[in-house]
């Protein structure tokens, strides 16, 4: 794990699982039918 997103999480642990959200989203396949409730 790259040094700087351990000193994301050491320091803010809301930021550090709003950047993994961030990068799943851009990674993962998109799903529309996942927003359909």
């Amino acid at each position: 794990m790259p040094s700087m997103i351990g000193d994301i999480f050491a320091d803010n642990m809301v930021a550090g699982v709003f950047v993994v959200g961030l990068i799943l989203e851009i990674f993962l396949p998109k799903d529309p039918k996942r927003y359909e409730s």
